[in-house]
C-alpha cells in the first residue's frame, strides 16, 4: 500500500489546487481516507487565508416528508404513505438506525451559523444526535399513530444500514450551540411528518 501513497498526494494536491488552495507537502503515510485529509487542510487555509471560520454538522438518518433518494429513503416511504392510507412494503427490519427529523437539523444548521467564533475555535463539527431504534420500531411508532396502517416489514438480519452508526449524542451541540431537539422522543417527528403529508394530500389532520 506504500506504493499508492505518491498517487494519493497527487489527488490531495490536484483537488487543494483547484480550491485555489496553496499546496504544501503533506504527509499521507498511514492515511487511509485521504478525503478527510482534504477537508481539513481546505478548511485551515480557508481560515487562514480569508478569516473565515468553517464548522459542520454530522447528521444522523434525516427523516421528513417527501424524502425519496438516498440510502435511509425508506423512511420516507415507511411515513408518508401510510400517512395517505397506502400500503408500504419496507426491509431492514431488525437494523437499527438513529433518526433526526429534518425540522430540528435545520434549526441545527441556523444555530451553526450563529455560533460564535470561539466556540468554533474549539470545536468545528458536531452531531445531531437522534433517536435510536429498529426500522421494525418505527413502523411500528406509524402503526400506533395510524391503526390501520398496512406495513409489511422484511429483514434478513441486517444489524444496521450501510455501516451507519444507531446511537448519536448531540450533548456537545446542545452544551455549545444552545439548541436541543423539539422533535424527541421518535413519535413526536413521525407525528409531524405525518401531518404534512396529510395536509399535502388535502386530508385532514389525525386526531390527538
Amino acid at each position: 500500500r506504500r506504493s499508492e501513497i505518491p498517487q494519493r498526494r497527487a489527488v490531495v494536491a490536484a483537488v487543494l489546487e483547484r480550491h485555489g488552495n496553496a499546496v504544501d507537502m503533506i504527509d499521507l503515510s498511514g492515511v487511509e481516507n485521504f478525503e478527510e485529509t482534504i477537508q481539513a487542510y481546505v478548511r485551515q487555509s480557508t481560515t487562514e487565508q480569508y478569516g473565515i471560520t468553517t464548522g459542520g454538522l454530522r447528521p444522523s438518518i434525516v427523516y421528513g416528508w417527501g424524502r425519496e433518494r438516498g440510502t435511509s429513503a425508506f423512511t420516507g416511504e415507511l411515513i408518508d404513505r401510510p400517512a395517505v392510507g397506502e400500503p408500504v412494503r419496507v426491509g431492514f427490519g431488525d437494523a437499527r438506525v438513529s433518526d433526526v427529523y429534518v425540522e430540528d437539523v435545520a434549526e441545527q444548521f441556523l444555530a451553526l451559523l450563529d455560533a460564535d467564533r470561539r466556540v468554533l475555535a474549539r470545536r468545528r463539527f458536531f452531531n445531531t444526535g437522534g433517536d435510536t431504534c429498529t426500522v421494525r420500531e418505527m413502523a411500528a411508532v406509524v402503526k400506533r399513530l395510524i391503526p390501520d396502517a398496512r406495513i409489511e416489514v422484511t429483514s434478513a438480519g441486517e444489524r444496521d444500514i450501510a455501516g451507519l452508526t444507531a446511537s448519536v449524542s448531540d450533548r456537545s451541540l446542545a452544551e455549545e450551540l444552545g439548541y436541543k431537539r423539539t422533535f424527541t422522543p421518535l413519535e413526536a417527528g413521525v407525528r409531524a411528518q405525518v401531518a404534512v403529508a396529510r395536509s399535502r394530500a388535502g386530508l385532514p389532520p389525525l386526531p390527538l
